[in-house]
């Protein structure tokens, strides 16, 4: 796993002890480091969410604490990433490491929880539609019939319970996202668990159109994202 680090260019000293963890997309961790003012660190997992990109990750945020406290912290991911962040954040308790301050999920995929919208939106959505990829074999169910490996992370977003602590959350997704029935319900399972979850579904948007720079509603969800997760770090 290697990574990528965005400075902005004007960083108050306020913001000079705090960082922000991305996954995977650079456009999205430039665009977050110049709306925040905040260091961006892109975390690139290569689209492999297996459980040693977890111990990847778990090493990497080991590293950022040396230098960072964690209610300083914020991280976010969008598909595949914000995937691999919300597994590997329920996970952290049993790596003995604290959660970090603020968390960004943005169309998560999970591959044992499409829910409604997988099918409904198949065809509306212009990045996940199944008719944009022929050759692709259908997408396979996880089998969560039997328990996952003592010291495994969860395999799916879904799985596994929200540990005590889970710091506040930022939810996106697009009413022609075919992800948007994970999110409604990961949006849920946080609320029950106690967690402050804020989940904005934009009208007509598709599967991470966060990061079509050419769309307005693009920036207006990330200058969101960025007001949510600075009022959360620190605190």
């Amino acid at each position: 796993m290697d990574a990528a680090i965005y400075t902005p260019k004007t960083m108050p000293a306020k913001n000079r002890d705090k960082v922000m963890v991305e996954f995977e997309v650079d456009s999205t961790a430039i665009a977050m480091a110049n709306l925040t003012q905040v260091k961006v660190i892109a975390l690139h997992y290569g689209l492999n969410r297996a459980v040693e990109t977890h111990h990847e990750v778990v090493a990497a945020y080991a590293e950022l604490l040396k230098t960072y406290k964690p209610k300083n912290v914020a991280m976010f991911g969008i598909s595949g990433g914000c995937a691999l962040l919300h597994t590997t954040l329920t996970w952290l308790p049993e790596q003995k490491l604290p959660l970090p301050g603020a968390v960004g999920l943005i169309s998560c995929t999970g591959s044992s929880d499409p829910g409604d919208s997988w099918k409904a939106y198949d065809g509306l959505d212009p990045i996940q539609s199944t008719y944009l990829f022929p050759v692709r074999p259908p997408r396979r169910l996880a089998d969560l019939s039997t328990p996952r490996k003592p010291g495994d992370p969860p395999r799916t977003p879904l799985e596994g319970d929200i540990p005590k602590g889970y710091p506040p959350t930022y939810l996106l997704s697009g009413t022609r996202d075919m992800s948007l029935s994970e999110m409604a319900l990961l949006h849920r399972k946080l609320r029950n668990a106690g967690v402050e979850a804020d989940l904005n579904v934009f009208d007509g948007m598709w599967h991470g159109f966060d990061d079509d720079t050419d769309a307005p509603e693009s920036h207006e969800a990330l200058s969101d994202l960025a007001r949510f997760l600075t009022a959360h770090m620190g605190k």
